[in-house]
């Protein structure tokens, strides 16, 4: 992983990727916390907010690879980069206007530019690093993504998210960010191995199928993408109904929800930097399975623990809630080791 790092051709690519992912984050948690104290009917903007969200995301990840094969990638990551910086100076002002319109088409090209940035990310990392380290690459690029979660929610905690101008503070901090990715994408080596020739797909329907026969034909391919869908719409159901579920279940204040994302996100931390070592270790087989199983107890005990906790008429701060006693801390368990 050392010798990764030391790869001055990775390292702009892993810088750009670090405040790419803490501006991911940042925005996120301000559509989430401002929908959670500031917007009425907040439930039903934040379905739509991220609807807009995933709709963008999933058909840029369906047709962008195209691009990514016909143009250089390191001019894709730029030019996404510049456009990613326009779209959080839109977002600042929809904030404070506070348009809703505007923080849906601000959201929607955030999961274009988001989703965008992700595939050619990992089309130009084989140019980069060699093919021995390819897993120690992407293990901290997924670690990094979380540790900029975990920043992401220290911003917030230590800011105190009920208050307007914590607003401000984080936006300021989702420009910067994304003005240094941009700054490192610059950095970036241009890539000679695109096709010029590559077909852009203008048939969306008629792609989709071809695409459908090429997974279908391939049993490997096949499981692996069930498996990570599975993954996913796991993951999603977890974000969305985590705000929820701390109010009304839990019927616990947003530290307690964010002390929660904090050990979920030091849990993919730790999952992602284990991933080489058993690689190199030959330890991999079989795991995907073991890991989904494991993934399913972890979490059904955390719905049994938090069941068990003692209703309150107040709801509980981080403080008074882990003084609720061994299922508090056996909730928090289940989530890190879930994320792991």
């Amino acid at each position: 992983m050392l010798e990764v790092l030391n790869n001055v051709k990775f390292m702009p690519l892993f810088l750009t990727h670090c405040f790419g992912t803490l501006c991911d984050n940042l925005a996120k948690n301000i559509f989430v916390f401002l929908a959670a104290f500031f917007v009425q009917g907040s439930v039903y903007w934040i379905a739509t907010a991220f609807a807009f969200y995933g709709l963008a995301f999933l058909v840029t990840s369906l047709f962008f690879g195209s691009f990514a094969d016909k143009y250089s990638k390191a001019l894709i990551i730029r030019r996404l980069k510049l456009l990613e910086v326009c779209v959080m100076a839109l977002t600042l002002v929809s904030i404070n206007f506070e348009n809703r319109v505007m923080m849906l088409v601000c959201l929607t090209a955030f999961g274009f530019c988001s989703s965008a940035i992700r595939i050619v990310k990992y089309a130009l990392l084989p140019e980069l690093v060699s093919s021995k380290g390819w897993l120690s690459a992407n293990a901290l690029l997924k670690g990094f993504s979380f540790v900029s979660a975990i920043l992401a929610m220290l911003m917030l905690y230590g800011l105190y998210i009920s208050t307007r101008s914590t607003l401000f503070v984080m936006g300021g901090a989702l420009m910067v960010s994304s003005i240094l990715g941009y700054i490192f994408s610059l950095r970036l080596e241009n890539d000679k191995t695109f096709k010029s020739n590559t077909q852009i797909p203008v048939k969306p329907i008629n792609f989709i199928k071809q695409l459908s026969r090429e997974v279908e034909s391939n049993s490997a391919l096949k499981f692996y993408l069930t498996a990570i869908a599975w993954y996913w719409l796991l993951g999603s159901v977890i974000a969305f109904f985590a705000l929820n579920f701390c109010k009304t279940v839990l019927m616990a204040r947003s530290s307690v929800l964010v002390a929660g994302m904090l050990v979920f996100s030091a849990g993919f931390v730790v999952g992602s930097f284990l991933c080489p070592y058993l690689f190199e270790r030959k330890k991999m087989k079989g795991l995907m399975p073991i890991c989904a199983f494991a993934l399913s107890i972890f979490f059904l005990d955390c719905l049994a623990a938090s069941h068990v906790l003692p209703q309150a008429k107040v709801p509980y701060n981080i403080q008074e809630f882990l003084l609720l006693g061994i299922n508090a801390y056996r909730f928090f368990f289940d989530i890190f080791m879930g994320a792991v």
